[in-house]
């Protein structure tokens, strides 16, 4: 209730609201409301897998839900923002996560390619 929490919890829900947009402008859907918890939608699991293996050399911790803890195809990250994250640090970690996210997908869509068992739901 201090003023030094209010300023926190402002700078908080500013660099997760920046988190929000620019990972929506990256096509990835955010659950909830403006929280520092952000749950990221990625929905085939074995894409939400690789996108958070490759997400720790980028810098960006993260953790993977799946099913049975949410509904099956429907993998999420869960991103928590701190009051030290700022705006521009929450943009870069967005631009990161899309970008595991895109090369996961392409990744999975190769194998499944390779080994004839292409789905639509790899996406």
């Amino acid at each position: 209730m201090s003023p030094e929490g209010a300023r926190l919890r402002r700078q908080t829900l500013g660099a997760a609201s920046a988190l929000r947009e620019i990972l929506a402008d990256h096509g990835l859907a955010c659950l909830g409301s403006p929280d520092p918890i952000v749950p990221g939608v990625i929905g085939n699991e074995r894409v939400a897998r690789l996108t958070h293996r490759n997400l720790r050399p980028r810098g960006v911790a993260a953790m993977v839900l799946e099913y049975p803890v949410v509904p099956s195809g429907s993998a999420r990250l869960r991103l928590q923002v701190m009051p030290s994250h700022t705006p521009e640090q929450a943009g870069q970690a967005a631009a990161e996560i899309a970008a595991a996210v895109s090369e996961a997908r392409t990744a999975i869509d190769s194998l499944d390619a390779a080994s004839g068992l292409a789905r639509p739901d790899s996406r």
